[in-house]
């Protein structure tokens, strides 16, 4: 079971690092110190559907078009 609260941990930050820095996976995996930039880009295309990743990017996108970019 104290795999959960890590696993929960890691996805919630690489939710968070989504939404800050989009598609960058490097970026994403220096937040995620535990995964890869490869890793995260895997995590992405296989979830992406499953758990609306895309509305995250979207969140990027519109703060670093409106110029309050948190990168």
């Amino acid at each position: 079971m104290a795999t959960t609260g890590k696993c929960f941990t890691e996805k919630s930050t690489f939710f968070s690092g989504l939404r800050e820095c989009g598609r960058d996976w490097e970026a994403i995996a220096q937040r995620v110190v535990t995964k890869t930039g490869a890793q995260c880009k895997n995590f992405y295309f296989n979830y992406k559907k499953k758990l609306h990743l895309e509305a995250l990017v979207a969140e990027h996108e519109a703060t670093k078009v409106s110029g309050l970019s948190l990168t």
